[in-house]
């Protein structure tokens, strides 16, 4: 927890990772790497404090209430700048909800109905390294 891989470099059959933790340098040998990273939302630099959207400060996204409106009531959300999967088509779902929201229809997303999917690399997978 709160480290961060510097480097990694496959050596024969085991990897030589560099970890960085609260100032501090450390090597590991491996034979096997779990690669984990995670995604949030591009918030920053669109101007929502300036209009005075509400994000949540741990993890960026637009809070929304249940019809995507944001704190201030003419501006929806929708998508990967909202909790949830950052998939295309769940925002596409999301769109057409709001489309639907805006004229006055009742819209929403059955979560349970949107696919996916964890695609593995092309090719041979390294056998050093756990997907």
């Amino acid at each position: 927890m709160n480290s961060r891989v510097t480097r990694a470099e496959a050596i024969a059959k085991n990897i030589k990772v560099e970890l960085e933790s609260k100032g501090k340098t450390e090597t590991v040998n491996c034979d096997k790497l779990l690669v984990s990273v995670g995604r949030r939302p591009l918030t920053r630099d669109l101007g929502l404090d300036q209009v005075g959207v509400e994000t949540d400060p741990e993890t960026g996204c637009v809070k929304v209430d249940s019809a995507y409106r944001t704190n201030i009531p003419s501006i929806y959300a929708i998508g990967d700048l909202i909790p949830g999967p950052m998939l295309a088509h769940k925002a596409s779902a999301e769109g057409i909800a709001v489309a639907e929201i805006i004229a006055g229809r009742p819209g929403e997303v059955n979560y349970d109905a949107i696919p996916s999917i964890m695609p593995l690399p092309q090719g041979e997978p390294d056998p050093r390294i756990v997907l």
